[in-house]
């Protein structure tokens, strides 16, 4: 069962503040799932529309977080592609050994975000607006969709090259499907290269 609590009645979990001081606020909490926190130097926290704050202010933040900042912490799964190399080849592991997304908890223990850095502080409407308007909702579907359709892409071709090695490409039922494959491979592949289609001069 998933827990549903809002954000103020789980306060030990959630990233919340902790105090406002001159030089910034103080957080603390915890964030899940932080994609790729430990190769980036900075990190946006914050709530989306579709999470529930509850009715304590102290949960509706946003703000940029440096990851060198004292009580900063990523507790970090083991990286498949190095997984991948100390075990096998790319032969073994094609995708792994070349693609990773090395997954991570954030854990803030009493961090300093300067006033510089906090984008939304104390305002629910804010939060929750954020995600259509500022556009995010429109582009972080890129890097699941480019994921997804280099997956398939393998995929159809290894579906291909097992029906050639078995002989039986040319079987009306098997060739049916593999032309399927290939098809939504293109339809994902094309909508990918839509949304990073370059600009054109508009007359």
């Amino acid at each position: 069962m998933i827990a549903t609590k809002p954000a103020d009645e789980v306060k030990d979990v959630y990233i919340k503040l902790e105090k406002e001081t001159d030089a910034g606020i103080i957080v603390s909490g915890a964030k899940v799932v932080a994609t790729n926190s430990a190769l980036t130097h900075y990190n946006m926290i914050g709530f989306g529309s579709a999470q529930v704050m509850g009715e304590n202010p102290d949960f509706a933040l946003m703000f940029v977080a440096p990851m060198d900042a004292e009580g900063v912490k990523l507790i970090s799964r083991a990286s498949y592609e190095m997984v991948a190399g100390a075990t096998g080849s790319p032969f073994d592991y094609p995708l792994s050994s070349r693609f990773d997304e090395n997954d991570a908890i954030l854990v803030m223990d009493k961090v300093l975000i300067p006033w510089e850095n906090v984008l939304i502080y104390r305002d629910f409407d804010r939060c929750r607006r954020w995600t259509m308007e500022g556009g995010f909702a429109r582009m972080y579907p890129l890097q699941a969709c480019v994921r997804l359709a280099v997956k398939l892409d393998f995929i159809t071709a290894l579906l291909k090259k097992s029906l050639e090695c078995t002989g039986t490409v040319e079987f009306p039922g098997r060739a049916g499907r593999s032309r399927r494959s290939r098809g939504l491979a293109q339809y994902v592949l094309g909508i990918e290269r839509f949304y990073v289609v370059p600009k054109q001069p508009r007359g």
